[in-house]
């Protein structure tokens, strides 16, 4: 009798263990789950594409979100990390393997390649927030990036801009949640990316942003600028893209909160 009820107890620990909704930080779970970016390119159809390839470097990320951890950002800095689930590779080789799908089958450019080769054109990119943020009692993926098109020849930016993009609120920190949601942030940002790029292939400096540098700190503050929603595509009208593009003076002012690690989280 004793034994019989060993075993059911055994059995609902097992239960509730496995059980749970998927939330980013549970109890230790029995093996980690990953996610990667899964959403559906956008067409998009530049009358004037380059008549280069370009090669894409895998995109650099500021600490702390350089981790396969998913990354929760709590108000006053503080950032905490799932040790049940995780991204299937870093942030900014899985940006980079995004663009580069996208780019190769738009047409912007003859081909686009991740493989090391005297390309004449170069895109690279830093990622500077990439995480499920908590504001204002709601929760939502916040991706910051910015990203640099260089002719590599001649030693030019053809083309600078920093990205900040931010989803709908993800309910409960469900883990599956906020990989969709980050997914369509990626997918966002390589339409955006495209739009420009073919602003710049028609000669359009004025929406190339070509005219401010890139910010050489580790990372930007996710409440820095006042940025504000603004919805990008119709097809989309439940989805918002947070974008705001930075001069040197707005990014000389703004000095990054510290961040605090939440050590031993699961």
């Amino acid at each position: 009798m004793c034994r019989s009820a060993l075993l059911g107890l055994s059995l609902v620990v097992v239960i509730l263990s496995v059980g749970g909704c998927g939330g980013i930080l549970p109890g230790a779970g029995p093996a980690p789950v990953f996610y990667q970016f899964d959403y559906d390119t956008r067409p998009f159809d530049c009358p004037r594409p380059f008549d280069k390839r370009v090669r894409i470097r895998e995109f650099s990320t500021a600490s702390p979100y350089d981790r396969l951890e998913m990354t929760v950002q709590r108000p006053g800095g503080e950032v905490s990390f799932s040790g049940t689930y995780q991204w299937v590779a870093p942030p900014g080789r899985m940006v980079a393997e995004s663009l580069e799908r996208d780019l190769s089958a738009g047409g912007l450019f003859p081909a686009a390649s991740l493989e090391p080769d005297p390309s004449p054109l170069e895109l690279t990119g830093r990622i500077y927030t990439f995480a499920l943020e908590q504001k204002g009692g709601e929760e939502q993926a916040v991706l910051t990036v910015g990203i640099t098109l260089t002719n590599t020849g001649e030693s030019e930016i053809l083309f600078q801009r920093i990205y900040r993009l931010g989803s709908p609120p993800v309910p409960e920190r469900e883990a599956p949640l906020f990989a969709s949601a980050m997914s369509e942030l990626v997918g966002d940002l390589s339409f955006r990316l495209r739009q420009d790029l073919c602003s710049l292939g028609r000669g359009d400096v004025a929406s190339s942003g070509v005219a401010f540098p890139l910010p050489r700190a580790a990372g930007i503050p996710a409440q820095c600028c006042g940025l504000s929603p603004s919805v990008v595509s119709p097809n989309r009208a439940a989805f918002h893209l947070f974008a705001q593009f930075f001069s040197p003076t707005s990014l000389s002012a703004e000095q990054p909160k510290p961040i605090k690690l939440s050590v031993g989280i699961q």
